[in-house]
C-alpha cells in the first residue's frame, strides 16, 4: 500500500501513519491498525482521534482492560465528546464493571441526549441490574429516537421475556424480524417467547430456521433456550460451541497457571449471581455446609445481588470466605482465584442469566467444572468437567459433550440434612391428587412440552382416565 511507502521514506510521518490505521481498521484487520495507531500517538501524543479509533479496535478484540484504559486517555484530551465515554461505558460493561459503567453512559448521554445506541446501551446495563423499570425507560427512548432501530425492540422483548410478559416480548420480536431479519440470535429468542405463550403456530419453521442455522455456526440461538428445544446432544454442543466463540472465547492474557503440589487440603471456589434466596443457593446451602474442612477449603466468589436475606446469610456463613467481586471485572476476578491457589473452580452458572463465563475463558483454577445451575455442554475447552448424573448425561451423549463428564449419584434435593422425603400416600392426600391413578407434574415453563402435552391441551392426560397434570404457573397470555 502506499502509506507504506511513504512511512519507508519516513517513518517519521505521522498522517501516513494514521492513514495507514484508518485503511487496515476499514479492512477488519484492528491489531494490525493499533500498531499504526500506536505509532501515531509516539509522534503526536495529543492525537485524539488516534486515541478513539485505538480504542475501537482494542474493543474489537475483545481487550476490553486496554479498551478502558485507551478510553481514559482520550477523555483526558477531550472530556467532552460523548462518543469516548460510549467507548468507555460499553469497555465497563463487558468487564462487568456495571455501576462504573451506568456512570459513563449518563455522561455520554447528557453530551448528546439524541443518541439512541447510548440510551440502549445504558438499559441493557439497567436490566441485568434488574432495575426494570429504568431500563424500560431507556429502551422506549430509544425507540423514540429511532423506530426503525432493532435493537432496543430486541432489548426490550428480551426485558419483558425475563419479567415472564410473554405477549409483550413476542411482540417486540415480530418486530425486530420485520426491521431486520438477520438479527443475531433472533430465531431462538423469537420461538422462546412463543411457546412460553402458548403460541405453536410459527414453531415448525423457526426451528427449521434454527436448526439449519445452527448447522451452518450461525447466530440463530441462545444455547439455554435451545436446549428447551431438541433432545440433540449434537446440535446443543454445536449451538454452546457457536455461542462460546461469540461471547466468551479462550483468553490466555492471564498466561498458564503454574504447576504446582499437592496441598494438604484442595481449594475449591464456587462463582455464581445466585448466593441469595435462589434455587442454586437453596440447593448449594447444605452441600457446602457439609464439606470435609479437613480435605477441603471453600471459597464463594460472588456477583450478584447482595441481599442480605436468610439463605445468603447461611452461605456466608457456610463458606471459610465468601467473597463479594461484583465491581471487579473478569480478569480481576480470575487473577484473584490464582492468588488464592485455588485448585478447582465451579461455575454454577454457565449460560444462564448474569453469568460471568470470561471467567474461566481467562482460567481462573486448575481444573473447571460446570455444575447445577446449567447442567448442558458449554461447547468450551476451558471446562474440564460438568458433575452430573447418568440421567442429565445420557451415556451416547457422552462423546459429544465437550467436557469429561463426572458421574454423581443422583442427588434428592432437599433443604436440609434431617427432611423426610413424603410417601406417596401423604402426597396424595395433602395435594388432593388421585391415589391410584397418574399424575403428571413438572416444576418447568410451556416451553419444555411440544404441542401434544402443552397446558392449552394437556392432550395425554385427557386421555389417561383419572389422570392429572401439574406445572409451575399458570399457561396464559398476559
Amino acid at each position: 500500500m502506499s502509506y507504506d511507502k511513504a512511512i519507508a521514506i519516513d517513518p517519521g510521518f505521522m498522517q501516513a501513519s494514521f492513514g495507514r490505521g484508518v485503511v487496515l481498521q476499514q479492512m477488519n484487520r484492528p491489531a494490525d491498525a493499533i500498531a499504526s495507531y500506536d505509532q501515531v500517538i509516539r509522534l503526536k501524543p495529543d492525537h485524539f482521534i488516534a486515541h478513539l479509533n485505538r480504542t475501537l479496535c482494542l474493543a474489537a478484540l475483545g481487550r476490553h482492560g486496554e479498551a478502558l484504559a485507551s478510553s481514559d486517555a482520550a477523555i483526558a484530551l477531550k472530556p467532552d465528546q460523548a462518543a469516548v465515554h460510549f467507548l468507555r461505558a460499553n469497555a465497563l460493561s463487558a468487564l462487568g464493571r456495571r455501576e462504573a459503567a451506568l456512570a459513563s453512559y449518563e455522561k455520554a448521554i447528557s453530551l448528546n441526549p439524541d443518541d439512541p445506541l447510548a440510551h440502549c446501551k445504558y438499559g441493557g446495563v439497567l436490566l441485568q441490574m434488574r432495575k426494570m423499570d429504568e431500563a424500560m425507560a431507556s429502551f422506549d427512548r430509544a425507540i423514540a429516537l429511532n423506530p426503525n432501530f432493532a435493537e432496543p425492540y430486541f432489548q426490550r422483548g428480551y426485558a419483558h421475556r425475563l419479567f415472564e410478559r410473554f405477549g409483550y416480548a413476542e411482540a417486540d420480536f415480530a418486530i425486530v424480524a420485520d426491521l431486520e431479519p438477520d438479527f443475531q440470535f433472533l430465531p431462538g429468542q423469537r420461538l422462546d417467547a412463543s411457546l412460553q405463550n402458548c403460541n405453536w403456530s410459527d414453531f415448525d419453521a423457526l426451528m427449521e430456521q434454527i436448526a439449519g442455522g445452527i448447522e451452518n455456526d450461525s447466530h440463530v440461538s441462545h444455547p439455554f433456550i435451545f436446549m428447551a428445544l431438541t433432545d440433540s446432544a449434537r446440535l446443543q454442543h454445536k449451538v454452546a460451541r457457536t455461542w462460546m466463540n461469540y461471547a466468551c472465547p479462550a483468553d490466555g492474557s492471564l498466561g498458564p497457571i503454574a504447576p504446582r503440589g499437592r496441598p494438604q487440603r484442595l481449594t475449591i471456589g464456587y462463582f455464581s449471581s445466585d448466593l441469595h434466596e435462589h434455587p442454586v443457593g437453596r440447593l448449594l446451602a447444605e452441600l457446602i455446609e457439609i464439606h470435609d474442612r479437613s480435605r477441603f477449603e471453600v471459597i464463594a466468589f460472588s456477583f450478584g445481588s447482595k441481599t442480605q436475606d436468610e439463605l445468603q446469610q447461611r452461605l456466608v456463613r457456610a463458606f471459610d470466605r465468601f467473597i463479594d467481586v461484583r465491581e471487579k471485572s473478569d480478569a480481576e476476578i480470575a487473577a484473584l482465584a490464582r492468588s488464592l491457589n485455588v485448585d478447582i473452580a465451579v461455575d454454577l452458572g454457565g449460560y444462564t442469566l448474569n453469568n460471568r463465563t470470561n471467567i474461566f475463558a481467562l482460567r481462573a483454577a486448575p481444573v473447571q467444572v460446570g455444575y447445577l445451575g446449567y447442567l448442558g455442554t458449554m461447547g468450551a475447552s476451558y471446562m474440564d468437567y460438568i458433575v452430573a448424573d447418568r440421567t442429565v448425561v445420557r451415556r451416547k451423549a457422552r462423546v459429544t459433550i465437550a467436557r469429561r463428564s463426572s458421574t454423581c449419584r443422583t442427588l434428592i434435593k432437599r433443604t436440609t440434612a434431617n427432611d423426610a422425603l413424603p410417601t406417596r400416600s401423604s402426597r396424595a392426600k395433602s395435594w388432593a391428587y388421585p391415589r391410584k391413578n397418574s399424575c403428571s407434574a413438572a416444576s418447568t415453563p410451556a416451553t419444555k412440552y411440544h404441542r401434544p402435552l402443552s397446558p392449552a391441551g394437556c392432550a395425554s392426560s385427557r386421555r389417561c382416565r383419572g389422570a392429572c397434570c401439574s406445572f409451575m404457573r399458570p399457561m396464559k397470555r398476559p
